[in-house]
């Protein structure tokens, strides 16, 4: 904490950034590809729920829009893995939807156990009304890399992605919550 010669407050001072961090306005961070991701996720997240703020729509609302409108009919667990959502959250997601006429559920011809999703054509119209925007937001966060750049990022993004398919799984990275483990309960007993 250093004081203020001006105010006589004192002020935090941020920590001088060491070899090992980069730093983010005053914040050092890891340069490693979970810190990294965490911020850039953190940073795409923000600027899509800013775009979609007036709309009253989440980014991951938004992200069934693109699937659902390039592949019509598809089921909750389907549109779940596209997404890389838990499969019991994306019903959740779909009520939202629905319930606000973007969605609807279908009875599958050739299953009739099965709904398949479509967008209704509110749903078809509001997409064509935010697409733009939304790409436009998307565009913005790489602007600071030239055309090459922005191409080899998003190139180098999907061949870490494809090599790491096996991690990712929505909920893999919690914690294994067993009750059996929990020390309350083990003393309990």
């Amino acid at each position: 904490m250093a004081k203020s010669r001006r105010s006589g407050v004192v002020e935090p001072v941020a920590a001088p950034a060491s070899p090992q961090t980069v730093m983010l306005g005053s914040v050092p961070i890891v340069p490693a590809p979970s810190a990294l991701a965490r911020r850039f996720q953190q940073i795409c997240a923000a600027a899509m729920a800013e775009c979609l703020a007036e709309v009253d729509m989440t980014p991951l609302q938004y992200a069934a829009f693109p699937f659902l409108r390039d592949e019509p009919g598809l089921s909750q667990i389907e549109l779940a893995a596209r997404i890389g959502i838990d499969r019991t959250n994306v019903g959740l997601l779909i009520d939202h939807l629905e319930g606000r006429d973007f969605v609807e559920r279908r009875i599958d011809s050739n299953d009739r156990r099965s709904l398949r999703l479509h967008l209704t054509s509110r749903g078809l119209r509001f997409h064509d009304r935010i697409r733009p925007t939304a790409t436009k937001v998307q565009q913005r966060i790489l602007a600071c890399l030239t055309a090459p750049e922005r191409e080899m990022l998003i190139a180098l993004l999907i061949r870490v992605l494809q090599a790491n398919e096996k991690l990712a799984r929505p909920g893999l990275s919690r914690r294994n919550r067993r009750v059996a483990s929990s020390p309350l309960r083990s003393a309990n007993k």
